[in-house]
């Protein structure tokens, strides 16, 4: 019985590391790989161990505290994303928002024919630290689409020339490889904290250059 009790530890290892392993592939966060390649081990240890005929107790304490140790790493550590491709922006986008949705006013996916993708995601360790954007150069009919949604949404437009010098909170976070690639865009600030919240200040904006589209939510 114990046997088969550590054996059954094994295999559900082995199952949360394929899980692990493929939702590292799928949305580049470490946090997966490091839980998977942990199940892995314990798995191949509890496999082949249940074949003798002694270590089943100490084992299966280990096995159950791996499966918990990895439920943990999955769900409560949130490491940004190393990996960025636009077949993976549906995946990670979700993964990166607590309630599993889509940022409103940012793209479901990122539309057949871009090029010039870029994806970026830091989780919030305090108070205004953390970031989500994308950014990608899209068909004209989409881009026009975009801007002319934008202008009616806009709480405020900035031009990105001199934006970053004249206390504009959202533009001063603009990074500074955007800013300095598309001087000539304009930013559309859809929201904004009050002024009496600048110490931790948020905000979410879609800078359009053109065909280029880059929206950032911090």
């Amino acid at each position: 019985m114990k046997r088969i009790i550590l054996m059954v530890f094994g295999i559900l290892n082995l199952l949360v590391a394929l899980f692990g392993i493929g939702a590292f592939f799928v949305l580049g966060a470490l946090n997966f790989l490091f839980a998977g390649i942990g199940c892995l081990i314990w798995g191949l240890v509890c496999v082949i161990v249940s074949a003798k005929k002694k270590g089943y107790i100490v084992l299966s304490v280990f096995a159950v505290l791996s499966l918990l140790g990895a439920a943990f790493v999955m769900y409560f550590i949130t490491p940004p994303l190393i990996f960025s491709s636009p077949w993976r922006y549906p995946f990670q986008v979700r993964y990166s928002r607590v309630d599993n949705t889509v940022p409103e006013d940012f793209p479901e996916s990122i539309p057949a024919g871009a090029t010039d993708y870029t994806f970026e995601f830091m989780p919030s360790f305090m108070q205004g630290s953390g970031f989500l954007t994308v950014g990608f150069t899209a068909p004209s009919d989409y881009a026009a689409r975009v801007e002319e949604d934008c202008k009616a949404k806009a709480v405020k437009e900035l031009p990105m020339t001199g934006s970053t010098t004249n206390g504009s909170t959202v533009a001063m976070r603009m990074p500074r490889e955007i800013s300095e690639a598309h001087p000539n865009g304009i930013i559309y600030v859809l929201y904004q904290t009050p002024e009496e919240e600048w110490n931790h200040p948020h905000a979410k904006i879609v800078l359009v250059d053109g065909d280029y589209l880059f929206y950032s939510l911090v």
